[in-house]
């Protein structure tokens, strides 16, 4: 498992003649990052056949199925804070590897 703290964001307020002159520039706020828990897990298993050897696999990501945003806006206006992308949801992988 998997407990960790994303990047901090930063919101970026524009400020040109037309809000405050005749300052000209970009400034950026820092604020504190949201974080997030994760399951991550893989079950396998060898068996051998003589000189053989078959390990099947399952790997499970994102068991709680957390959704944790990845990218929101930062632009200062009225989208400020909408969600851009989320992390998927529970992903299983089944596969096997062969020895020989």
């Amino acid at each position: 498992m998997r407990y960790y703290t994303v990047f901090p964001e930063f919101t970026t307020v524009s400020v040109g003649n037309n809000t405050v002159s005749p300052v000209h520039g970009t400034l950026s706020v820092g604020h504190t990052a949201a974080r997030s828990q994760v399951l991550d897990m893989t079950m396998r298993r060898a068996f051998k056949f003589g000189n053989s050897t078959i390990d099947p696999r399952l790997d499970f990501f994102n068991m709680t199925n957390a959704a944790t945003i990845i990218a929101r806006t930062t632009q200062l206006g009225p989208t400020c804070g909408q969600a851009g992308s989320i992390q998927g949801g529970t992903l299983i992988k089944a596969g096997f590897d062969i020895s020989f």
